[in-house]
């Protein structure tokens, strides 16, 4: 069971509140072992028992060598034995209370050590036996979940819950009762350090008082004790749920299309979706909005192959600005890999939907409730309706064709090696000119009396057909020529002369180098700076219609060849006119 279906499943579980909003996170569980002194009862060993019995009966050792018929350094070795263990007093030669007690019961009392793996929650300190099943951090970030900070952050020996540990061994006792007999008297050590984790599904409610309360699952098991543990995290500043982005759509097409009957919850379109792609014949159609909770996982790409392997024809649109995460970045990755599936992104926010064989189909929205906790104050719960024969013509018609006929447009000349050398070596020629020009107007010029850093990097940068050359050579563009004016205005005791003196004089030719430092940034980080997202935005609208270059065929090489030519078109345009203020 996911988190859509447990949603479902749950949203009236608690009397006025309403579904608020869920998400899938992983406890921090700490695997520790425990050295246990364990009280057992044991036996003497056979000979050493007769020996005692015979000797309570004032019967001689020598005697007890002929009852026994055995050896008599065996009797001797048995009657040291019980003076060593004081059942029989040495100064008395007399059997004690211990041995009498012995005879009495057969049984003796004894004291292990074992060491028992046990796994501790770090929200809630719940103590179970070790689980193979737990996932690592790098596991977890492969399925994209968040870990929550840890509420107990230290385990040892003074702390540890002892009637838990009790219930462990208990447990264990029916594995291997004799490694784990007896009772346990104390933990005298708490040995490891190793964290893993363990998936949790946590659903947010809230009424119209302004409470909220929290339900955590795991499995399709409620722990009641998490609630608390949530909450004092959320004191301590952590927040649970990740607002979705505020260009996310205010108005959804929902409306609009004016669609009638029951309203699907998040479990149900969850459920139709599988089933619709599954029954596919001819063509899917998706859109998913690059939010945290619209990413496509393991499980959709393995249908969507078997789809493909049908000879389904399959278009998956993604919408959004940039990636909600590095799992996310990772599973469309994985979708661009896939031959004969076609991924188009579009810039700007659709609502979520799925058209099979242009005859059914699903238009979901994650609509915004309130949530009333320290840090968490928004939550979302998809609700979605079927769509008829209208209402998928219009997405086909006024939202896909448009979009996919724009595309068209992102197609890059026809380049090799040796077109990239010459227009590289051009515009190092162009810096130098331009640089003596504004040597003229300044003292100070591009470069100052340095040549262009990185020139045989310059001269090897790469032709940008995928995502690692493009990084490779925006980075060699950005150290080149965009960072020399700082090292320049640096070196002049200017610290802002690329924001100052430099772009008075160049305007459009310092445009073009901050459009480098942002396509460097954007290479180099999943998420652009808030301060920037803006300009970045506009620079990619202007290059590739605010398309992420990934998902445009050859968008790397089009954003390289375009980058290229606006720096030697506006160099051009200043030393044409060289009509320069004067400073």
């Amino acid at each position: 069971m996911i988190i859509q279906q447990i949603a479902e499943k749950v949203k009236g579980e608690l009397s006025g509140y309403d579904l608020a909003g869920y998400v899938e996170v992983c406890a921090p569980v700490y695997k520790r072992t425990l050295n246990c002194l364990m009280a057992s009862k044991g036996q003497l060993p056979v000979v050493t028992e007769f020996v005692l019995y015979y000797y309570s009966l004032d019967v001689q050792l020598d005697e007890i060598t002929k009852i026994l018929g055995i050896d008599k350094d065996l009797v001797m070795d048995s009657w040291w034995d019980l003076i060593h263990h004081d059942f029989i007093d040495f100064r008395t030669k007399r059997i004690n209370d211990i041995g009498y007690g012995y005879l009495e019961e057969r049984k003796l009392e004894k004291v292990d050590q074992i060491s028992v793996p046990v796994c501790i929650d770090g929200l809630i300190g719940k103590i179970t036996m070790d689980n193979s099943q737990l996932m690592r951090n790098k596991n977890v970030r492969e399925n994209g979940l968040r870990a929550l900070h840890p509420v107990i952050t230290e385990i040892n020996e003074n702390n540890i819950e002892f009637q838990q540990v009790k219930y462990v061994i208990s447990s264990y006792k029916k594995i291997d009762e004799d490694y784990y007999e007896g009772d346990l008297l104390d933990v005298s050590k708490v040995e490891g350090n190793k964290t893993f984790y363990k998936r949790l599904y946590v659903v947010f409610y809230s009424n119209s008082d302004g409470h909220s309360r929290i339900a955590v699952y795991e499995g399709s098991e409620r722990e009641d004790k998490y609630e608390q543990a949530l909450i004092s995290l959320e004191k301590s500043g952590y927040c649970l749920l990740k607002p979705i982005p505020d260009t996310y759509p205010k108005v959804n097409i929902i409306s609009k299309l004016n669609l009638k009957g029951d309203a699907l919850g998040p479990g149900q379109i969850f459920n139709q979706w599988f089933e619709l792609i599954g029954k596919s014949k001819s063509k899917i159609l998706i859109n998913m909005p690059m939010i945290e909770l619209s990413s496509p996982d393991d499980t959709l790409i393995n249908l969507l192959h078997n789809a493909l392997a049908r000879g389904v024809h399959i278009t998956i649109i993604n919408s959004g600005r940039e990636f909600a995460s590095a799992y996310q970045k990772e599973q469309y990755s994985k979708l661009l890999k896939i031959n004969n599936l076609q991924l188009i992104h579009v810039p700007l926010f659709w609502q979520k939907f799925i058209i099979v064989d242009d005859q059914k189909g699903i238009l979901s929205d994650y609509q915004k409730h309130n949530v009333y906790l320290d840090q968490t104050q928004v939550g979302y719960v998809e609700s979605g309706y079927l769509l008829d024969k209208t209402a998928i013509e219009y997405i086909q018609v006024v939202l896909v064709n448009p979009e996919i006929e724009s595309l068209k447009a992102l197609i890059p000349e026809k380049i090799n090696k040796k077109w990239l050398e010459s227009k590289m070596d051009n515009i190092m020629m162009l810096v130098n000119t331009l640089d003596d020009e504004l040597k003229g107007h300044n003292g100070i010029g591009w470069l100052g009396d340095y040549p262009i850093p990185n020139i045989a990097n310059i001269q090897k940068a790469p032709k940008a057909v995928n995502e690692t050359t493009f990084k490779e050579f925006i980075n060699i563009a950005n150290q080149s020529f965009s960072e020399s004016v700082d090292f320049t205005g640096k070196r002049s005791n200017i610290p802002k002369y690329f924001w100052g003196n430099f772009k008075t004089l160049c305007p459009d030719v310092q445009r073009v180098l901050h459009k480098i430092r942002m396509y460097r940034n954007f290479a180099n980080h999943l998420e652009i700076d808030s301060n920037y997202k803006a300009i970045f935005y506009e620079y990619l609208d202007e290059d590739l219609l605010g398309r992420l270059p990934q998902f445009v065929k050859d968008g790397y090489l089009y954003l390289q060849i375009k980058i290229l030519e606006d720096l030697e078109k506006e160099i051009k345009k200043y030393l044409d006119n060289v009509s320069l203020p004067k400073i």
